[in-house]
């Protein structure tokens, strides 16, 4: 998630070099076998990373964003308190022992990280060639098998001694994305078969409906004691809501806007969109010039 958000606050490119590290190449676990020493671009290991969750790929990217995997671990503790998580981390790896994380953190984190498009680029990959400065290729297998299966895209597996074997997947079912997050299995194949199960009984059982999209424009208000004029009202987030299908006929939507007296300063909220579903739950969305 800190790889996507540092590039899109610019803080990197997927054109900088990457140098790897000795601290990096001798990353264990799953990895690509880099080269102490060499570098890469920031897109090219992003790859490795995310596909195969390469430990010296995704160590050597913290290095180039924070200047130490400490220093990176640090931000990642700092962004999960940001996001109420639970969680902590001890490396950015995963490989160590003392790194805590419940279904629901990495539920949130993947929700995070499904507003990157570019994450699926590489999730979604199933097989793959490495090729190294020296010339020599390292064949990459993405361990998430369900990316086999249509409409499957991600996200990433994981296995320790301690947790057992979990995995986070996801499907893209038209507008709507689902995911099911699987720890501590005892057997590495039940899994995916657990989650796929989970995953197809939600897409056809549910759907979801966007009501208002961050700075779209809802309605056009008069103002009061201007004759004429008119201010546009547009809505400060995104709404969009899980639904039942057939559940959407159902949907009881208002628009609420107070009076409104000029002067009026830009992002002043005046009102509100508000959604009741079938079985009584209420969404709302804040409207402002």
């Amino acid at each position: 998630l800190l790889f996507f958000e540092a590039l899109e606050k610019g803080t990197i490119k997927n054109t900088d070099m990457v140098p790897v590290s000795k601290e990096a190449a001798s990353k264990g676990g799953t990895r690509v076998f880099l080269d102490s020493g060499s570098q890469y671009s920031v897109e090219t290991l992003l790859k490795p990373a995310i596909m195969c969750s390469a430990n010296d790929a995704v160590c050597a990217l913290a290095e180039k964003i924070a200047g130490t995997e400490a220093a990176f671990t640090d931000m990642m503790n700092t962004r999960a308190k940001e996001l109420g998580l639970g969680c902590t981390f001890a490396d950015a790896t995963g490989l160590s022992p003392d790194s805590t994380m419940s279904a629901k953190d990495l539920g949130i984190i993947a929700s995070e990280l499904s507003q990157y498009s570019a994450f699926f680029k590489y999730s979604s990959l199933w097989l793959d060639t490495f090729t190294h400065e020296s010339g020599r290729t390292t064949e990459m297998a993405n361990s998430n098998k369900l990316v086999k299966v249509q409409g499957f895209d991600g996200m990433a597996t994981g296995s320790t001694a301690q947790s057992g074997y979990s995995l986070v997947a996801t499907l893209k079912n038209g507008s709507a994305r689902f995911i099911c997050v699987v720890i501590g299995d005892q057997k590495t194949d039940s899994r995916f078969t657990f989650a796929k199960n989970c995953i197809n009984s939600a897409a056809v059982t549910y759907t979801v409906k966007q009501i208002a999209k961050a700075g779209g424009k809802v309605k056009t208000v008069p103002l009061t004691g201007s004759g004429n004029a008119a201010i546009d009202l547009f809505a400060k987030e995104n709404l969009v809501i899980l639904l039942k299908k057939g559940e959407e006929a159902g949907l009881e939507k208002k628009v609420e806007v107070s009076e409104i007296m000029p002067p009026i300063a830009k992002g002043t909220v005046v009102g509100r969109i508000v959604v009741k579903t079938t079985d009584g739950a209420e969404y709302s969305v804040a409207l402002a010039p």
